[in-house]
């Protein structure tokens, strides 16, 4: 934007791209205009405090400018093409993931986990084996399949006690 006060553009040059619009805004008392040197690309009507005129540039270029009711009053927009848009990314430059082969699995840098000691466990029970935990990993497997056990345990049990409540179905002897 650029701001009219004291009978002066507030930029005397200013850069813009094209497609770009240019708004001034006339915070003097006196009245002003914004007037090509040549041409007629920028050609305002006069404007008052508080008002405002745009110009949007389609041509790259400079355009000098001036207020016709204050030939002192003087400055210049100078245009530039816009940027090219990027080059489109290719499939030949994706990043691809390459997984690593099995025998390259084994000499990790990472480390297997340390084993865990169980400190201060009571004695096993006469005819129970002790346990020793040497890996805290847990194979998601191993917990999905738990889950699904539990949650069919419960489900017969349901079913079992749901039948005890109902008693036997009618129609049937008694035992």
């Amino acid at each position: 934007m650029v701001v009219i006060a004291d009978l002066a553009y507030g930029v005397r040059e200013l850069k813009v791209e094209v497609g770009d619009s240019v708004i001034w805004s006339n915070s003097d008392e006196a009245r002003h205009t914004v007037t090509s040197v040549s041409g007629s690309e920028l050609a305002s009507e006069l404007f008052g405090q508080g008002e405002r005129f745009s110009h949007t540039f389609a041509t790259p270029g400079a355009y000098a400018y001036f207020c016709e009711l204050h030939p002192d009053m003087k400055a210049t927009v100078i245009v530039s093409a816009a940027p090219p848009p990027p080059p489109p990314v290719s499939p030949t430059s994706t990043p691809s993931i390459r997984r690593p082969a099995p025998d390259q699995l084994a000499t990790s840098a990472v480390p297997p986990p340390a084993p865990v000691e169980v400190a201060a466990a009571p004695a096993p029970a006469a005819g129970v084996a002790a346990v020793t935990v040497t890996d805290t990993t847990l194979d998601p497997l191993l917990l999905v399949f738990a889950v699904a056990c539990a949650a069919s345990v419960a489900a017969l049990l349901g079913l079992v006690s749901g039948a005890r409540r109902r008693g036997p179905p009618s129609g049937s002897p008694p035992p």
